[in-house]
């Protein structure tokens, strides 16, 4: 189920993603952090759309964070990358084309993370903010 929801967020079918989350029930502590995090990210992709998704976008930060910092079944390294996604996903929301230096400064503190859950999206999305 997991896959699917996957292939679903890269062909832009944001609520067949979410409805393919919510009708799953993961196991598997490591598809549970993966599909948190992608539902962080779909609700992301839909708030740059509708601004009605940012207490969603809240709220799901806040339980993944809980989440994260509670589970004693994920190992330092995979707690790391995820505080990291956390981090840099409330940072990304601060961002906007006005403030170009703080989004380089964000892109600069991205690369020398040492471990970072979807790395290449929170990139990807923060880079959009350079583009004119």
């Amino acid at each position: 189920m997991y896959n699917k929801a996957n292939l679903l967020f890269y062909q832009k079918k944001y609520e067949d993603v979410l409805m393919h989350l919510r009708n799953s029930k993961f196991k598997d502590v490591f598809y549970k952090l993966s599909s948190r995090r992608l539902q962080i990210k779909v609700f992301y992709t839909l708030l740059q759309t509708d601004e009605s998704y940012f207490e969603i976008l809240q709220s799901t930060n806040n339980a993944f964070k809980k989440y994260v910092y509670t589970n004693e079944e994920v190992t330092e390294n995979y707690k790391e990358g995820n505080k990291n996604f956390l981090k840099f996903t409330y940072k990304l929301l601060e961002l906007n084309k006005k403030q170009q230096i703080k989004t380089v400064s964000f892109l600069t503190e991205l690369d020398t993370a040492k471990q970072v859950a979807e790395y290449d999206w929170l990139k990807e999305n923060a880079t959009k903010f350079l583009k004119k």
